[in-house]
């Protein structure tokens, strides 16, 4: 087992407690965007989606092309808090173009966007067990801004982004009026 796995139990904890809330809103109000420059519910799910399938498929580059991954110094520590820092931030930021909005459908339904994520996870999980421990405590991910990190850094990412869209998602809900199902 990876020494990551309660890292991503953690975050499937989250996406299950997530998805169990966004199932008791009627579909309609998840496809429905608070303006036409906001995003809808599905549509934050789709960035939150592609950026973990996304990383999963660089990692998994990584590990078949190792060379060239250099141990973490004091610039990545510095990284990683500047992105914390940044995720906690109440400013609102444009998505890299690699995880933005022209690369979502408003027109997915819920539970196959809930199904897709879940499998994006099992991914997670079974790349964590392949990744060789050499490897492990490298700069092995790379964050579209923050640059390479650590498997411990993308995971804090990955927390951190869900988090802030969580937050996102919750005020989505509310500005479009949805109720909950009885």
């Amino acid at each position: 087992m990876s020494k990551y796995q309660s890292k991503l139990d953690r975050l499937n904890q989250d996406l299950e407690s997530l998805l169990a809330y966004l199932s008791s809103f009627p579909s309609e109000k998840l496809k429905e965007k608070p303006s036409p420059t906001a995003w809808s519910v599905v549509e934050v799910m789709q960035h939150l989606m592609l950026a973990e399938r996304l990383s999963v498929g660089y990692v998994r580059k990584k590990i078949q092309y190792p060379h060239g991954l250099k141990k973490p110094g004091i610039e990545n520590r510095v990284r990683l808090l500047l992105l914390r820092f940044f995720m906690d931030a109440p400013i609102k930021f444009k998505a890299p173009s690699i995880v933005s909005e022209q690369k979502f459908s408003n027109d997915v339904d819920f539970e196959t966007l809930a199904t897709k994520w879940r499998e994006i996870r099992t991914e997670m999980g079974k790349l964590l067990n392949e990744i060789p421990p050499e490897l492990q405590d490298s700069n092995i991910y790379k964050h579209a801004m923050a640059g390479r990190l650590t498997l411990d850094g993308m995971f804090q990412f990955f927390s951190g982004h869900f988090n802030r869209h969580r937050k996102q998602i919750e005020r989505t809900l509310k500005a479009v009026g949805a109720s909950r199902r009885a």
